[in-house]
């Protein structure tokens, strides 16, 4: 690896932290505010530095965290995608990687379906949430990069 890639590699690395502390920050008080919502709390612990969605509706929240799942899951592909170009630059691990993300989003989506299908759409959706908490985070690109590194050494 040349040491620009290093480079843009450890940016990539350190815009995934960033973008999972931040992820995490937002959802986390999206669903303290929920709470508060549903349950008509006196008050909310939503951070004040969300202070712009307390006038939101339940609904409007929920929609919020479907979007930021979505576009969660989008930078999370692009950055699994642009690390292991850069380590190994090779089209077919990318297309692996293409299988894992729509793979996991199609099981996803039957679990959520299935468990509402089947009377349990609450257990649906907690399995689909697992699902996509997968994929909205480093582990695929941890596991892919030493799966990869055993397949190029295994062939070798």
């Amino acid at each position: 690896m040349t040491f620009k890639n290093g480079i843009l590699l450890t940016a990539i690395i350190l815009f995934m932290i960033v973008l999972g502390f931040a992820e995490n920050f937002v959802f986390v008080h999206v669903n303290e505010h929920l709470y508060h919502l549903y349950f008509s709390t006196e008050f909310s612990r939503m951070s004040d530095k969300l202070s712009m969605l307390r006038s939101w509706s339940y609904d409007d929240l929920m929609w919020l965290k479907w979007g930021m799942t979505i576009l969660s899951t989008i930078l999370y592909f692009l950055i699994t995608i642009a690390a292991l170009k850069l380590i190994f630059n090779r089209k077919k691990y990318i297309m692996y990687t293409v299988y894992l993300f729509v793979g996991v989003i199609g099981i996803s989506f039957i679990l959520y379906m299935g468990g509402s299908v089947i009377g349990f759409p609450n257990e649906g959706y907690r399995l689909s949430r697992f699902a996509m908490g997968f994929l909205t985070s480093p582990i695929p690109l941890m596991a892919l990069i030493p799966a990869f590194k055993l397949s190029k050494s295994s062939n070798s």
